[in-house]
Formats: structure tokens, C-alpha cells, sequence
């Protein structure tokens, strides 16, 4: 488990704003992962990609 930050709190809010999305949970897992250089397994792939093109970021989306 990680800690949720308040840089990526503010991220999340940042992504969702950009994406016009309300998934503050697809927000906060893609803002996370960019932060650790994380690999993200999804069964939401479409909504998660998207979020991570926001990001201007690469990180890894698997879909499950």
C-alpha cells in the first residue's frame, strides 16, 4: 500500500479536470503509478489509458 500524497492528490485532481473525468480513483491509481514508475493492471484499460496520455507520462497499462 501506498500513501496518498498531496502532490498526488493534487495530480489526480489535475488529470481529471484535463480528461473531463469524475473517476477520482482511476485518477489517483494513474497519478500514483507516475510517480513510482509503476506497471497499472486494469480491467479499465480505455479509462486508465486515456488518464495516462493526460499525464504526458509513460507508464505501462495491462489490461486484465
Amino acid at each position: 500500500m501506498v500513501p496518498l500524497s498531496e502532490s498526488d492528490a493534487h495530480e489526480a485532481g489535475r488529470l481529471l479536470a484535463k480528461t473531463r473525468s469524475d473517476d477520482v480513483v482511476d485518477a489517483v491509481v494513474v497519478a500514483t503509478a507516475v510517480r513510482h514508475h509503476a506497471i497499472i493492471l486494469t480491467g479499465d484499460s480505455d479509462d486508465i489509458k486515456r488518464l495516462v496520455r493526460a499525464s504526458g507520462q509513460t507508464v505501462s497499462v495491462i489490461a486484465v
